[in-house]
């Protein structure tokens, strides 16, 4: 242990003069070495500058990370399509985008299916669906959009099965279509339309 009467032990000011007359930090030398001397209160002043640039550290930190540009595949920088747009990527490729259905607020995506089918198969189609009364009504009000123009416009032409989507809705051997040129909902009586056995287009959706 070294005392201030050992001969290797010196006092030295901040400035390197003998005693610092704050006496809050001295500098001394013990066996060669130099050393420094804080008070209890000096070091706690020295540690809440150090947490403080700390602090001030992070904060910057924090700033450069909020302005480095996201990922390119990050969701919340996508563009929404525009209703009647084919999506090009994705799960929903190839469909075409039917913006927010009204009565859920969620998006509708639709896609017309090749050929023209049974209502039995049509409702067999995996991965989508027939859309319902409802959702049938809300296409109609989007049909001069995009690509659903074009689809609507071409069997419009036509008064015969070509004219007609089928939709959700069905009973044991008859179902509920609609007319593509006016929106109007039919109920199929097997009678008059050959019922679910009938051939007609199909506007499938994915929710």
């Amino acid at each position: 242990m070294v005392s201030r009467s050992d001969p290797t032990h010196e006092y030295a000011g901040e400035e390197g003069g003998s005693t610092d007359n704050r006496s809050d930090i001295q500098k001394i030398k013990i066996e060669g070495g130099d050393y420094v001397l804080v008070s209890a209160e000096k070091y706690q002043k020295l540690l809440d500058k150090l947490e403080s640039l700390d602090t001030a550290l992070e904060v910057q930190r924090t700033r450069i990370d909020a302005s480095k540009p996201a990922p390119a595949n990050d969701t919340a920088t996508r563009t929404t399509p525009e209703i009647g747009a084919i999506e090009s990527t994705g799960e929903h490729k190839g469909e075409i985008y039917g913006g927010i259905f009204p009565a859920d607020n969620k998006p509708i995506w639709i896609l017309e299916e090749p050929e023209p089918m049974t209502h039995y198969d049509a409702v067999e189609l995996k991965g989508r669906a027939l859309p319902t009364s409802k959702e049938g009504k809300y296409i109609d009000t989007i049909k001069d959009n995009g690509t659903l123009k074009d689809i609507f416009a071409r069997h419009s032409d036509s008064s015969s099965s070509a004219g007609y989507f089928w939709l959700a809705e069905h009973g044991s051997s008859d179902a509920r279509f609609q007319q593509f040129s006016d929106g109007r909902q039919i109920n199929n009586h097997y009678d008059n339309y050959d019922g679910r056995t009938a051939c007609l287009s199909v506007l499938s959706v994915r929710r």
